[in-house]
């Protein structure tokens, strides 16, 4: 159980930076999706700021980084679950060794 805990620390380590590119990837796409829509308003033909939002929004190129914020948020919160999952086999690992040292004391 011990060398499976230890794997379970090294899986964290090793893919830590992948999660912090994952987020900033989400993170830089939800700031770049509100300047398309800003770009895409400004040079929309509608004469409401609602009939310019939705075309906006309409456009290919705001569906698209809409494609890519789901592919990145997906692949991030995908990293923060298998963090998450080797987390709770190091804390499973922490557990049992604390009862088998309690085991170990009762039967002294």
């Amino acid at each position: 159980m011990e060398i499976k805990a230890q794997q379970a620390a090294d899986f964290i380590f090793e893919h830590a930076e992948q999660y912090a590119k994952a987020y900033s990837r989400r993170i830089a796409l939800e700031q770049y999706i509100k300047a398309e829509k800003s770009i895409q308003m400004i040079a929309s033909s509608q004469p409401s700021i609602s009939g310019k939002e939705m075309e906006a929004q309409a456009s290919d190129e705001f569906s698209a980084k809409i494609a890519e914020l789901e592919a990145a948020a997906y692949k991030e919160k995908l990293y923060y679950n298998q963090i998450k999952a080797k987390e709770l086999e190091i804390e499973i690992y922490r557990t049992e060794s604390a009862n088998n040292r309690t085991i170990d004391r009762a039967i002294r």
